[in-house]
């Protein structure tokens, strides 16, 4: 498989395939930018470059592989440390074995500080790729000794073509909501419960701001009944506005809206990052979502 099979992230591509052509490899690159965008499969398939199709020398660097007695989600400093062993073997075949770190934002101070050594002293038949969907989460020490190559997100026709190629049906909501992710917008596809929340959330932002009555009561307590699913919630609301913001641009958008002013939408915007934060810092939840709901209404 080439890099021109996958979707989106055109000059990513040219600059993957510039790299081998000129001979500039590093030792250390980090795929970094939005989940679902596509990091892993231009790791898989750049590596399959590297190595020249020799897949016995690409390695994926997890607690299965590495260490197996380690169940838990993050990557574990012991898979690490024997992970770096194996970077000082020379390869197989290939001129070069690639490690490819899947969740590098799952690693621990420890296990980033076990990788470091490896990156201040390469071999020189090694390449690591980390992949991140949040680059602040790596040591300074480890961002300065690699190549970010920072993805963007796909585009909604980016998006359209890929679901249409893997046999889904796309819809102009599917892929509004899915932001530039081919994993959201498959999610969405596959996945009709979760379609239907998504579709209902907007329709109570609408009613929010246009009829009058309890509606922000209503939706602090749809958001109360929901608590599992508050993440996507939240970025429905986030493509709701931005939406919002396009319509009043004149921009192309993807659903047609009764939108409130430029103004609010911004504010909005600011009003859920700030109460994704105070979740993430374990804040009482229903007070949280019920001082969002106000806080849209201001």
């Amino acid at each position: 498989m080439s890099l021109e099979k996958l979707y989106g992230n055109h000059k990513i591509k040219q600059r993957l395939t510039g790299i081998l052509q000129n001979d500039t490899l590093s030792h250390a690159y980090i795929f970094s930018g939005p989940g679902g965008v596509g990091k892993y499969d231009f790791a898989k398939v750049w590596a399959e470059m590297i190595t020249k199709g020799h897949t016995a020398d690409i390695k994926e660097v997890t607690n299965d592989n590495y260490c197996p007695s380690k169940k838990n989600a993050s990557l574990s400093v012991d898979a690490v440390r024997n992970a770096t062993a194996d970077m000082y073997l020379k390869p197989f075949i290939a001129d070069k074995s690639v490690y490819i770190v899947p969740q590098g934002e799952t690693m621990s101070v420890s296990a980033q500080n076990a990788l470091l050594k490896t990156f201040e002293e390469p071999p020189r038949y090694c390449v690591i790729i980390i992949i991140t969907d949040n680059y602040e989460a790596l040591l300074p020490t480890i961002r300065s000794r690699a190549v970010n190559i920072r993805f963007g997100k796909l585009t909604e026709q980016e998006i359209d073509n890929c679901l249409k190629d893997k046999g889904y049906e796309s819809s102009d909501i599917i892929t509004a909501l899915a932001d530039g992710s081919i994993k959201k917008a498959v999610t969405f596809c596959e996945n009709h419960e979760m379609l239907n929340l998504c579709e209902q959330t907007i329709g109570m932002l609408s009613d929010l701001f246009y009829k009058k009555g309890d509606e922000k009561y209503k939706l602090i307590g749809f958001l109360q009944q929901n608590k599992d699913n508050i993440n996507v919630i939240l970025d429905t609301f986030v493509v709701f506005f931005q939406q919002s913001l396009l319509q009043l641009a004149e921009k192309n958008v993807t659903i047609s809206l009764r939108v409130p002013d430029g103004k609010t939408s911004a504010r909005c915007i600011g009003h859920i990052e700030r109460c994704r934060k105070a979740l993430k810092s374990n804040a009482n939840y229903n007070m949280t979502v019920s001082e969002l709901v106000l806080g849209l209404t201001q």
